[in-house]
């Protein structure tokens, strides 16, 4: 997937069927945007052909540093 540089998206009919995109950054203790749910390949920092968290069919709060369900997941 060479001409992918940013994201790509495979969407067929019913909704996405994968992504391919950058892992995401560790930031300090508090901010972890790895999609740890992704279910495709993960080569160097790159997820290619799966799905995760962007396909969870759950919306975070507008601050993503919130976690008020106390699910002790964010965003």
């Amino acid at each position: 997937m060479g001409w992918c540089h940013t994201a790509c998206v495979l969407y067929i009919l019913d909704g996405v069927v994968s992504y391919s995109v950058r892992q995401g950054d560790r930031r300090g203790s508090e901010l972890d945007f790895v999609d740890f749910t992704y279910d495709g390949m993960i080569q160097e920092n790159f997820l290619l052909e799966g799905l995760g968290q962007l396909t969870d069919g759950e919306i975070g709060d507008y601050n993503f540093r919130l976690d008020n369900e106390e699910l002790r997941i964010k965003g």
